[in-house]
Formats: C-alpha cells, sequence, structure tokens
C-alpha cells in the first residue's frame, strides 16, 4: 500500500467521535512524552501550520492571564494536536528524524492497521529495529542539482560568508561567490564554511556520507544535524592542561613498591591534574606495558646505542617546560645523562641506610644534585636528615600509599573466600609477603612460624606470597624441618590482597623496608601487622594500636607477640580495625599524590587551577553532602575557600573537620560579622582565590563528581570566561522535581537551545538570552574566569535578587561562554525561601533596573528590547495571580524607557595592515575597539590585508573582524555591517581611497595618527597624506605639536589632540626575577630607531660599580646579531640579556628596578605609560620627540640631555644609587592622565560629535 492510498482510506475515517478523541489525545501524550516530536522543527517546516495555530480561539486562551486557561489553550494550539489530527493525513515529518510517508510505505502491517505510524514506532518499531526514515545511499543526495543545494545552504544560516573570504583570500580575489566555490570546489578541497563546521572531520567521521559524495554541509543541513552529528571537533572536550611537563624518572618497571608507587602517581598527575606527563625508565620489566598505556615513556633499555641516550633524552624532552621527578635513588644515575641545572628537579626516595651504601655512586650524585626530597616515611627523612646532611626543609615526608580495595570481609565471606582460593577452612593463617631476598628476611618467617607453632595449640598455617632468588632455599628449609603443613611459600599473585581478606595476622619479619607497601595492603584488609622496630617506617604506623612492635630482629619476642594475637581473637579483630582506619585516612592515593602535588606547586610557584569557593550561612544540615561532592572531585588541581557568614548553627564544626581532613587544598576564611549580602561573600572568595578559574558551591547544592572534569575543557580557549551545565532541580530533601532545560524558564526563550551543548559568544548569548532574563539559574552550575569576574562582580550589589544576572551579563563582555546539556549540578530549592515569601514588587523593580542598565550599558536592539518588556509582562501577570505584587506594572516598570532609549551609535575601526605586525599602532587601535565594546557601542573591526596571520594583540572575541582583501573595496563590508561612524587608523599607508569608500555611504571619518607628521611625509608621502587629511571629517593626533604642525601646514580639517591610553599588562608570574639580583629592564623592536647599542655601551661603562645588577632587553629585530656581538665583545654575556619577543611583559615590568628607554624618536611610546602603572623610574633621553614635550620635571622619569652612552651612563649610575621609594605615587599619578579611565571619554565625546544621536 502506497501512502496516497492510506491517506485516502485513513482521511475518511478522520470523523472524531468520542473513542476517537480520546485516543489521538492518548496519542498525543505518548509523542509529547517520547521527545521524538520536534515542535521547533514541525512549525519553521511548515509556517502555515503556525499561522494557524496562532489564530483562533485557543491562541487567544494561551495567552490569557488566567493560569487554568492558559493551560488550556497552550495544549489545544501545541503543534502535536496538529500533527495528530491532521499532520499525519497530509504526509507531514513530525522530526528530521522521522519520515512519515516513508514509514507508511515500507511497513505494510502498519499501513493496514491505520494506526499513527510515529505512535507505532515508538511502541513497536524502535525496539523491532524499523527504519525511520530511508537510508543516506537511498536518498541521492549526490543527484540534487547544486543550484538546489546552495540555495539551501544559503538559507541555513550555517555558511559563513565572511568566514569563507577571511579564511580563502584566493576566492575573495576571485570575487567569486563563497557558498558556490564551496559547493562546486571548497567541500573537495577541505575548506570550512564557517568556524563551527569542519570539513574533513565530518566527512572522516561519517563514512557513510565519505561514500556517498555528498556534499557535507548539504548532509548536515538536511540530516545530520537533527541526528546528532558531530560538526566538528570540539577541542574544548580535551582535557585541560598546563604548559607544564612532568618528567618521572623511574630505575625500572618490575612488580615491586617503588615502581608501582610510581605508576599511581604517574596515573594520578595524568588524570586528575591540569600537568602534562612524560616517564624515563631506566629499565623496562613485568608492568612497563602499563607504563606506556599510562603516559608517554621512554624505555632507556631499549635503545640500541647507548652513545646516543643523551641526545635521545634531549629529543623525547624536546622543547617542554620540565620539571624533573626522580622515583628512588636508583634513578639519580640518570643525572649523567643530562644537565639536570635546567631543570627544577625532586627525589622521590624510598631507602633506608643499608641500602643506600649499596649505592653510594647514586647516593653522592642525589647529593651534589638535587636539595628538595621527599621521603616515602619518618625513617627515610630522618636518615637523609641525619646521616646526608639534608636540612629539615630540603626533606619532606610523604607516606607511601596504596589504592583501598575494601576487602573488608565477616566471617561467612572469609570462609567463602577460602574456599574458593584453597585455604585451610579452620586454620588461623599468618600471611608474609614480598620479593624473597636478604632485607624481607623470609628465612626469619620460617624460624617465627616454627617457634609458634611449637608454643601454641590452635591449628595455624604460615603462608608467604612472592618470588625471588630465596625460594628455592626457603623451600628447602620448610622440608629440612618437616614443617610442609604448616608453612607455604605460594609464589606470586595477582591480587595478594584476595588472600589477606581471608586471613588473620600479617607478619612482617624484614629487617630492613622503607614503607612496604604490602603491610599497607594487609591494613586494608583488617590484618593486625606484627613488625620489627628500627626496621623501617612500619612501626610508625603500626604504634600500639595497629599490631605489635618488637625489638630488632628478636625472633623470640616476634614469635611471642605472634602467640598473643593468635590466641586473643578480641586483640586482634580491634588491631586490625584500627590499622584499617590508619590506611584509609592517611595512605590513600589521594592524601599522598595531593601532598605530591603541592611540594611540585609550591616548587614551581604554580597556583592551582581551579578555586572552588564555598559559601556558607546555616546550612550544616547540607553540608556534609555538599562537601563530599567537591573533595571526592574527578579533576584535583583545585584549593578549596571554605567561607562563613557567621552561622548559628554547627557549620564551623562541620567545615573545620573537612578543612583538617584535606589542609594541603584547603583554607578557610570565616567572618566575624555578618555581611548580610550573598555577594559579598562570592566577592570575598573571588578575590581570595589563586586559581584561573572560580566555581562559587553554594553550601546547599551538590553535583555529580565529573562536574569540573567535564565544564573545564572550553577553559582551553583564552576566549571562554563561563562553562555551566544544566542542573537538576531538587527540593529540600532531595526530592527530585525536574531538569531546567524542560521547565518554561528557559523553554520560553528557546525550546531546544538548552537540549544540547553549544559554544557562544558572550554578546550572542547575552542578546539571545541573557538579556532577557537569568537564564542561568544556579551559581552552582558555573565554573568562570577569576580576573573578568572581578570586574563583573563589582555591578551586583545593589541588587538583593538579581546580583546573579547581571554578573553572567557583565562577564559575557569578555568572551565565550560553554554550556553542558548534562545535569552534572543538583539545584536544591527550599519551600518558603525569601524570593517566594517576600512580595515580588521588589523583583519587578530589579528586572525593571537590570533592562534599564542593559540598554545603558549594552548594545540592544529593538527585537531584543521588545523581548524584555514580553517577558516582564508574563512575570507579572504569574506575580498578580498568586497576589505576590501591590502596584501595577506600569508602576513597578517604565516601557518606554526600556523602548525609547538611545542608542550608541555603530562605530567601526580601519587599518591597512593591521596584522602585519606588533606595534603601539595596532595596540591603540585594539584597545579603542575593546574599550568602546565595554562602553556600549557596537563596535567592528575592518582590516585591509593580504595575510592569514592573526592579530598582534588581544581582541575582545565578541567585536567582529573583516579583513578585505588589498584589491576589495570596502563597500560590501561597509553595505553589510551599516556602521554609523568609522576611524581610520593610518599607519603610512595610503588611505585617500578607503576614505573616499567610506564617504560614498554617507559615513564619517575620524582620521587617527599614531605617529609624528614626518613619519608620514615619507609614507605615504605628504601629499597623499595631506590629502587624506583633508577628505576626513576629523583628525586627531597624539599631542598639541603634532596638531600646530598640520594647521602650519594649512590643514582646514578639525583637529583634535587625545592622546594615547594604556592598560596596565597583566602580570602572569612566569618571571619573578633574579635571584637576588636587581636588573634594568627596556622593551622595543631591535632597529636603529630604538638605540639599544647605546644602553648597552651605557651599562658597560658602569657595570663593575654595580656587580648586583644585570641588563634585560625584550624585543626582536634585524639588528641582533650586531647586538649579540656587541655584548660579547664587552664581556656581558653574563649580564646583558636579549629576551627575544616576550608575552608576559608585565611580569619583566613588576620585577626591574629601573626601565630605560634610549629611542631616538617615538611616537607615543606606550611602554613608558605601561611602566608608569607599576610605579617604577624612568631614563630616556630629552631630545627623543615628543618626551621633551609632554613630559614635564615628573618624579620618577629623568631625561637625559645628550644622546649618548656617556651622558646614559652618568643617568643609570646616578639612579641606581637612588632610594627610590618616594617615586611610586608620583609614577602613578603620571600613568593616571593616561588611563582609560581618562582618555575614552574623550573618544566617546568625539563619536557622539560627528554623529547624530541614535534613536533605537
Amino acid at each position: 500500500m502506497n501512502y496516497k492510498q492510506w491517506q485516502k482510506i485513513n482521511k475518511s475515517k478522520k470523523k472524531i467521535n468520542i473513542i476517537k478523541y480520546f485516543k489521538n489525545w492518548h496519542i498525543s501524550y505518548i509523542l509529547f512524552k517520547s521527545g521524538f516530536f520536534n515542535s521547533s522543527y514541525y512549525v519553521k517546516e511548515y509556517p502555515e501550520v503556525l499561522i494557524g495555530l496562532r489564530s483562533g480561539f485557543f491562541y487567544r486562551l494561551s495567552v490569557s492571564s488566567n493560569r487554568i486557561l492558559q493551560l488550556i489553550g497552550k495544549v489545544m494550539v501545541h503543534p502535536i494536536r496538529h500533527y495528530v489530527w491532521n499532520g499525519v493525513y497530509e504526509g507531514k515529518k513530525p522530526s528530521r528524524s522521522f519520515d512519515t510517508v516513508f514509514y507508511i510505505e515500507n511497513n505494510h502491517d502498519v499501513a493496514h492497521s491505520g494506526v499513527n505510524p510515529l505512535f507505532h514506532y515508538i511502541k513497536h518499531g524502535a525496539i523491532e529495529g524499523r527504519q525511520p526514515l530511508p537510508k543516506l545511499k537511498d536518498l541521492a543526495l549526490d543527484s540534487i542539482p547544486i543550484k538546489m543545494q546552495i540555495k539551501t545552504i544559503k538559507n541555513s544560516g550555517l555558511f559563513d560568508e565572511a568566514y569563507y573570504l577571511e579564511n580563502n583570500l584566493d576566492v575573495a580575489n576571485a570575487k567569486m561567490d563563497p557558498v558556490e566555490h564551496y559547493c562546486y570546489f571548497g567541500w573537495r578541497e577541505s575548506r570550512n564554511p564557517s568556524d563551527i563546521f569542519n570539513t574533513k572531520f565530518y566527512l572522516s567521521n561519517n563514512e557513510d556520507v565519505l561514500e556517498a559524495g555528498i556534499n557535507p554541509l548539504y548532509h548536515y543541513i538536511l540530516l545530520g544535524m537533527e541526528e546528532g552529528r558531530r560538526p566538528f571537533e570540539n577541542e574544548t572536550l580535551l582535557p585541560c592542561k598546563r604548559d607544564i611537563t612532568i618528567l618521572f624518572i623511574g630505575h625500572e618497571a618490575e612488580q615491586t613498591g617503588a615502581p608501582i608507587i610510581l605508576l599511581d602517581i604517574i596515573k594520578w598527575f595524568n588524570k586528575f591534574t591540569s600537568y602534562k606527563v612524560k616517564v624515563i625508565l631506566l629499565r623496562g620489566g613485568q608492568i612497563q606495558e602499563e607504563y606506556k598505556k599510562s603516559a608517554e615513556t621512554l624505555v632507556l633499555n631499549e635503545q640500541v646505542n647507548k652513545n646516543t641516550f643523551k641526545a635521545t633524552i634531549s629529543d623525547f624532552i624536546g622543547d617542554d617546560n620540565c620539571i624533573i621527578f626522580l622515583n628512588t635513588v636508583v634513578s639519580a644515575r640518570f643525572i649523567e645523562l643530562m644537565d639536570l641545572s635546567k631543570y627544577p628537579s625532586i627525589a622521590f626516595i624510598h631507602e633506608l641506610e643499608k641500602t643506600l651504601r649499596i649505592f653510594p655512586k647514586e647516593t653522592n650524585l642525589l647529593k651534589k644534585n638535587i636539595r628538595s626530597l621527599i621521603a616515602a616515611s619518618d625513617a627515610v627523612t630522618d636518615n637523609l636528615i641525619y646521616n646526608h646532611g639534608y636540612r629539615e626543609e630540603e626533606v619532606e615526608t610523604v607516606f607511601a600509599f596504596i589504592d583501598p580495595q575494601h576487602q573488608f570481609l565477616d566471617d561467612n565471606k572469609r570462609k567463602e573466600r577460602r574456599k574458593k582460593l584453597n585455604l585451610p577452612a579452620d586454620k588461623l593463617i599468618i600471611f608474609g609477603c614480598g620479593v624473597l631476598y636478604w632485607r624481607k628476611n623470609p628465612k626469619g618467617f620460617i624460624e617465627i612460624a616454627e617457634k609458634v607453632l611449637t608454643k601454641t595449640d590452635k591449628e595455624c598455617e604460615f603462608i608467604w606470597i612472592g618470588d625471588g632468588e630465596e625460594k628455592d632455599i626457603c623451600e628447602r628449609l620448610i622440608k629440612k624441618k618437616n614443617l610442609e603443613n604448616h608453612i607455604k611459600f605460594i609464589g606470586s599473585v595477582d591480587n595478594p590482597r584476595d588472600y589477606f581478606a581471608a586471613g588473620d595476622i600479617f607478619l612482617l619479619p624484614a629487617v630492613e623496608d622503607p614503607f612496604p607497601l604490602v603491610c599497607l595492603e594487609a591494613a586494608d584488609s583488617g590484618l593486625p601487622i606484627i613488625c620489627y622496630d628500627e626496621a623501617g617506617g612500619m612501626p610508625r604506623f603500626v604504634e600500639d594500636d595497629a599490631g605489635i612492635v618488637v625489638p630488632f630482629n628478636d625472633i623470640n619476642k616476634m614469635a611471642g607477640a605472634t602467640c598473643i594475637l593468635i590466641e586473643d581473637k578480641v586483640l586482634r579483630e580491634k588491631l586490625g580495625r584500627t590499622a584499617r582506619e590508619k590506611v584509609l585516612e592517611r595512605h590513600v592515593i589521594n592524601k599522598s599524590a595531593m601532598q605530591i602535588k603541592k611540594i611540585i606547586d609550591d616548587k614551581l610557584g604554580v597556583k592551582p587551577f581551579v578555586s572552588v569557593v564555598v559559601p556558607n550561612y546555616n546550612h550544616s544540615k547540607y553540608l556534609q553532602q555538599r562537601l563530599d561532592s567537591i573533595y571526592n572531585q574527578s579533576y584535583r588541581d583545585l584549593e578549596i575557600i571554605l567561607l562563613d557568614d557567621v552561622s548559628t548553627d554547627n557549620s564551623r564544626e562541620i567545615l573545620d573537620s573537612y578543612a583538617d581532613r584535606y589542609p594541603e587544598i584547603t583554607r578557610k576564611l570565616y567572618n566575624k560579622e555578618n555581611s548580610g549580602s550573598v555577594f559579598l561573600q562570592w566577592l570575598r572568595g573571588i578575590e581570595a582565590a589563586r586559581g584561573d578559574v572560580v566555581w562559587v558551591a553554594e553550601s546547599d547544592d551538590y553535583c555529580e563528581q565529573n562536574f569540573i572534569e567535564m565544564l573545564l575543557p572550553p577553559f582551553k580557549d583564552t576566549d571562554a570566561v563561563l562553562s555551566y551545565s544544566n542542573s537538576n532541580i531538587v527540593g529540600p530533601s532531595g526530592q527530585f522535581y525536574n531538569t531546567y532545560d524542560n521547565v518554561p524558564w528557559l523553554t520560553d526563550v528557546d525550546e531546544l537551545k538548552w537540549k544540547n551543548n553549544y559554544y557562544n559568544k558572550g554578546a550572542e548569548e547575552f542578546l539571545e538570552a541573557l538579556s532577557i532574563k537569568c537564564t542561568i539559574p544556579n551559581v552552582s552550575s558555573v565554573l568562570f574566569r577569576r580576573e573578568p569576574a572581578l570586574e563583573a562582580i563589582k555591578y551586583t550589589f545593589n541588587y538583593k535578587k538579581a546580583g546573579d544576572w547581571i554578573f553572567y551579563a557583565h562577564l559575557s563582555r569578555f568572551g565565550n561562554i560553554a554550556y553542558c546539556s548534562s545535569p552534572l549540578n543538583y539545584h536544591r530549592r527550599h519551600e518558603g525561601s525569601v524570593t517566594s515569601r517576600e512580595s515580588d514588587d521588589k523583583g519587578v523593580e530589579e528586572i525593571y533596573l537590570i533592562h534599564k542598565h542593559f540598554v545603558n550599558n549594552f548594545h540592544v536592539p529593538d527585537m531584543v528590547r521588545h523581548s524584555m518588556i514580553s517577558f516582564i509582562e508574563n512575570e507579572y501577570n504569574i506575580y498578580n495571580m498568586r497576589k505576590s505584587v501591590s502596584k501595577s506594572l506600569s508602576e513597578l516598570y517604565d516601557k518606554q524607557q526600556i523602548l525609547d532609549h538611545s542608542r550608541k551609535p555603530k562605530v567601526a575601526l580601519y587599518q591597512h595592515g593591521l596584522n602585519f605586525g606588533k606595534g603601539g599602532a595596532e595596540k591603540m587601535l585594539i584597545e579603542i575597539a575593546n574599550q568602546l565594546f565595554f562602553k556600549g557601542y557596537n563596535v567592528s573591526i575592518y582590516n585591509r590585508t593580504y595575510s592569514d596571520a592573526p592579530l598582534p594583540y588581544k581582541l575582545n572575541p565578541n567585536i567582529p573582524i573583516y579583513n578585505i582583501a588589498l584589491k576589495d573595496d570596502l563597500g560590501s563590508v561597509l553595505q553589510e555591517n551599516k556602521p554609523d561612524i568609522c576611524l581610520v587608523n593610518s599607519i603610512g599607508h595610503s588611505d585617500v581611497l578607503s576614505i573616499d569608500q567610506i564617504h560614498s555611504f554617507d559615513i564619517p571619518v575620524i582620521l587617527t595618527m599614531h605617529n609624528q607628521p614626518g613619519f608620514f611625509d615619507q609614507s605615504p608621502g605628504k601629499k597623499d597624506h595631506t590629502l587624506s587629511l583633508q577628505k576626513s571629517d576629523c583628525v586627531v593626533t597624539l599631542i598639541p605639536s603634532f596638531k600646530e604642525e598640520y594647521l602650519k601646514r594649512g590643514v582646514s580639517t578639525q583637529i583634535e589632540v587625545i592622546p594615547n591610553f594604556v592598560l596596565k599588562p597583566r602580570v602572569y608570574g612566569k618571571f619573578k626575577g633574579l635571584n637576588n639580583r636587581k636588573f634594568i629592564f627596556t622593551a622595543g623592536r631591535l632597529v636603529e630607531q630604538k638605540q639599544q647599542s647605546i644602553l648597552i655601551d651605557a651599562f658597560a661603562k658602569i657595570s663593575t660599580d654595580f656587580p648586583s645588577w644585570d641588563l634585560l632587553i625584550a624585543g626582536e629585530g634585524h639588528l641582533r646579531p650586531f647586538l649579540e656581538q656587541q655584548i660579547n665583545h664587552l664581556g656581558l654575556n653574563n649580564r646583558v640579556v636579549l629576551l627575544g619577543e616576550v608575552d608576559n611583559i608585565g611580569d619583566y615590568y613588576k620585577n626591574c628596578d629601573l626601565f630605560v628607554l634610549p629611542s631616538k624618536f617615538e611616537g607615543f611610546s606606550l611602554v613608558i605609560l605601561e611602566i608608569a602603572s607599576f610605579g617604577k623610574p624612568v631614563i630616556l633621553f630629552k631630545d627623543c620627540p615628543p618626551y621633551g614635550e609632554i613630559i614635564n620635571d615628573e618624579d620618577g622619569i629623568v631625561l637625559v640631555s645628550e644622546m649618548t652612552s656617556n651622558a646614559l651612563s652618568n643617568a643609570l649610575r646616578e639612579n641606581m644609587n637612588q632610594n627610590q621609594q618616594n617615586i611610586e605615587e608620583a609614577m602613578y599619578k603620571f600613568y593616571s592622565q593616561y588611563s582609560p579611565d581618562t582618555l575614552i571619554p574623550m573618544w566617546e565625546e568625539l563619536i557622539n560629535k560627528y554623529t547624530s544621536v541614535i534613536k533605537r
């Protein structure tokens, strides 16, 4: 039966009776619950349906203020109802994933039954494996005309034409239509149609599309999107790692204590931290494959040519920023294979004195080269300090550890285990374990067993687990003593704890063992331990409550202690329980690995990547669940800051207990007085945070253990500022209500947006959602960057209810927002909370104030303003129905203020070659764009270029940039973008044609220049430059003398003076100064204009008088070889450093003692202002324009009268001897004249002067 026949038959049955009516409602309900019906797709695909649904009586009910009538109306106009009653008979698809016609025609039993095809598929077809739509090869998408594909792609909104042209300059230069090029050629050449669709990735991950030869974007639009196929490889899903590698060095990979510990450490660091991990093993062994699975591993004894070890190691390390971590004293052999002085290093020592004497060479290498040690026990620590000259502060104890298996069995389960392992059912079992050689003393084990067996009447069996060189000797000794039925050496087993859990006592007869893991494994299984005193670290674990410690090598005393425990079951079990508790408290991997991580962090000066802030007030009832969900996170590169706002319950007692349990990662900040504001608590936590990323985890919520792990990866992109997850809504007792992606608060904004993961520009997220309402319902679901958060938090304090909303909105201005649709967070909603008890008048007023703030300070188009009004109208209706408002909406919310508030002009900034170099002009254009954006302007950048190079400075990711080929005019961009004004930044190229093109669209031009007039006389030439000046509507120069020069030349255009402004450079903490030394710093390109050679000569003249001072020069350029030769000739190789380009110049500004700018001339050098923002003294030449003009006798700035090395050396000498305490304040005052707060308002005034105030 084909569809038309089915349609004809069933249309005749379409008449509704009461049974059919209820049946259809049942089908509608099943379709709704299943999720197979896509309402958004249905109304978009069939717009006539939406028109019909919104034009009748029931639609009027759906927007009624009466809640019951509103509910009835919404049900009656839901698209599902149309599909069930009509659409199915019209061949309409309920989603891209189901084809009504196909299903009917290919399932004749369904066709003959007359049942709704989608209902049948949900109830039966999916389980039976029936196809819901044609297979790809049957669709013949490859045969669809390209013109039709082009039309579909253009209408999809998924092809970014500007992106395609910017990234394919050959297409732009050929003036081809970008969509046509992609459809005919581009996808076959692996070109990408946008930054969110990767052609190569899509084809390589969808073999059916590749084999069918289908345009991948066309397939994605028609089918792939609905089928959930990924359009690009989201790099943000990969682990978020630092640019620091821990290089672990192990002496071998045998299945013994130290290699097992190292393997566990490596796995832990790889899984739970932001460090990269590499491993070098001096030789392999049984578990080397486990090492290779866990990290990139080099096994040296596998290398054929030992003479190339050093080169092999160097290649393996590469350019990684490394710290070396040696495990065991034997691994110190590695020191001979590389220059350890290049890297910070730590050694983890497990051995005691007798073993160290076996390896004297390695011990000496260790002592000479590594002064930061971790000891595996207190005994090892004592030995290193008292016998090897290490200072107490150079050795830290980190106890050996295991991963608990919790095999603590009751009597019945122990019997079952014994039966399974073929162990005696009714005997007491005393275990020993380890490699059979002298240190473990297996022969002593046999002697002790012999003595015990003669002293006790209890049936006992002694079992040793492990192999080794003395196994044959031990077995002969047992046979000689005729004890084969009582003592057994069973060799190695996969998991000794399977056996320990069935035993009764663990015996450690070792004469030297630093801290045997096997004892911890036995204790984890609930066995008491008997050991010798002074034989290692175990006596300090056992003490008097986890077993018995006997005098060293006293076999009789050890046999006696064994008999005591054999005879006293109560004591035996009590000591075993305590032993297990000690293991779980002090000797688990999480505890020890966190201690090791803290030692490494401190060694490197590394801060935790994530700071968790827990603001608490009277939530003791929920604190344990909250804190457990934080401290058990699968991601561990974090710190936890516990706040308490003077709780009156026992909250602090609970907080203290967690701080005591996890001291390595916990800080407490308790208020002495109640702050009265949750946002003040947020601020305190954010300010205290040391991590780049912050999580405010409210004390009554909780989360999944992988919360951070899932939300952190987007922060690999430096543009990401916020990452949040879907949340479960739970009640006071944890009862589940719903997830936020299903509640009207979000679905009223967009039915599908929060059903899928996304990564969005902050400005887009603001316009789509956050401008209207707070679409991030719970801060506990959010990770955000600390630095922008410190700015955003300032706006919260005037709001009682909606501070979080304005916080997220301001954060969105700094970058991109990521969302994870998995409900990783549990948001606890309390009945009778402040929010639900208080009058909602205040809530409506706050919404108005925030909407007003948005239209004042953000770019908010008309459409969004109307959405704001619709939201508040609906919200007010809800409040009104529950009688929680006492005033009319017009009294609380002025709609016209929102609708009529004028918008700020749309500003474009243009430069020829913005990505050609990294100079002051480029920096100023980008910073002006960034600052105007934060002031609420709609900003875009036009860059005329031939290069695909990135921008030289950080542009706010919310600002679009249009790359324009050299031969193209600006017309198409201006037509699309329609700016109100354009700032043309002239840097030496001809701008006449561009100014003409901008004027042809009636757009005013402000011409800005970063250099002195004489510079432009050379390029583009005086005539061309003068023409640009005359054609512009306004000209901006940096200082008055530049303006005067242009006036002398007869330039009639209005000329304004606005100096450069500077933002204080960020301090990253990568460089913390020179050890016990001072240094002079300069920064600039290594070119003739900057005259670094004069500075080097000047420093050479006074270097012997100032032996504790050095000179550091940042910058790159063609004079580097000449300067290197000069430094070498002057014998200053150890005193003068050419740093090259640096990306952390703030670190050098902060730590330098004196800054020198030896330039011949400058336009308006930003470095002077940058260094002034750090309060540091400056020396420069008075004759270097324009400083003689703009700098008076400022405290802290020295103007050298002659441009010679002699004059400069005298100035250096005087200032290096000077007390600089009073200089700092004067330099800060100087900087304030050139801060954005002072100068950006001047730009705003100028922009507004040349554009009329634009309404809405």
